[in-house]
């Protein structure tokens, strides 16, 4: 039995050639309108919404309300009882409650700050609690490590900001802690890569924002009407040099949350 090999035309081997390409071109666009979605997703703008005012009560000094909001540097109550015991160290018998979200940004915080309060961490009822005086925000770690943009943050914490202030309540918002940004842990490579894009699209490709966040939320805060009081995170200034204050270089252990909420009773 002979076999008979049919040798490919010129023209055959460009229209396959073509057909390649084009398909090569499709699957190029769908990954690129893919990748803007996400993208855009990610980095959308919450408006503001609205918060019922409440009148400012005349007793208010009677009784003294904390709340504390943010996100992994606030859940599971780390910080209720270290600030509660500095505030009556000082004389002021105040109530402490707060409610975290492990690995928020400052989006997602504000977001729970106005849902629904069947929502797993909404913090909605903290903010309409009539008895509510102060409300600290402890954000900005999330934002800086997936280098979302400072735009990003600022907007989103001046959110925050007034839904308080439309509350009265007083907000006191923790500048963007430090922490060990330059030495995270290695993680997937398809989180790396994300990483990295968010990185040189929204921060210019440096890697320390800290400052430039920190920076970003002051100027925003200076087109406000009503004066926000703004905590220093004054007690480290470089993670690699104060590493006794952390459990791994995203997270505060107790000496640290103790100190933490000492600068906030300061306020």
């Amino acid at each position: 039995m002979e076999f008979k090999f049919q040798e490919l035309t010129p023209k055959r081997n460009i229209r396959d050639m073509r057909r390649i390409c084009a398909l090569a071109a499709v699957v190029t666009l769908v990954a690129l309108l893919g990748l803007a979605v996400y993208v855009f997703r990610e980095r959308s703008f919450d408006d503001y919404g609205s918060v019922p005012r409440r009148q400012l009560p005349s007793d208010w000094l009677s009784h003294v309300k904390v709340g504390i909001i943010g996100d992994s540097w606030v859940a599971h109550r780390r910080l209720d009882e270290p600030l509660r015991q500095r505030l009556s160290e000082k004389g002021l018998n105040a109530e402490v409650v707060s409610s975290g979200h492990p690995g928020a940004q400052s989006r997602q915080i504000y977001r729970d700050l106005l849902a629904d309060q069947t929502k797993p961490y909404s913090s909605k009822a903290l903010l309409l609690d009539a008895d509510l005086d102060y409300l600290a925000v402890v954000a900005g770690v999330n934002d800086t490590n997936g280098h979302i943009g400072r735009d990003f943050y600022a907007h989103h914490i001046l959110g925050i900001i007034k839904a308080a202030q439309d509350r009265a309540v007083q907000p006191l918002v923790v500048e963007v802690p430090e922490y060990g940004i330059e030495c995270m842990p290695s993680s997937s490579v398809f989180s790396r890569c994300w990483h990295h894009l968010f990185r040189y699209l929204f921060d210019g490709g440096k890697v320390d924002v800290i400052e430039d966040y920190r920076g970003e939320l002051l100027a925003r805060l200076r087109t406000l009407e009503k004066p926000v009081t703004v905590i220093k995170f004054s007690f480290v200034r470089d993670y690699a040099s104060n590493t006794n204050y952390y459990t791994d270089p995203l997270h505060l252990n107790k000496q640290g949350d103790a100190v933490l909420a000492s600068l906030i009773a300061e306020r």
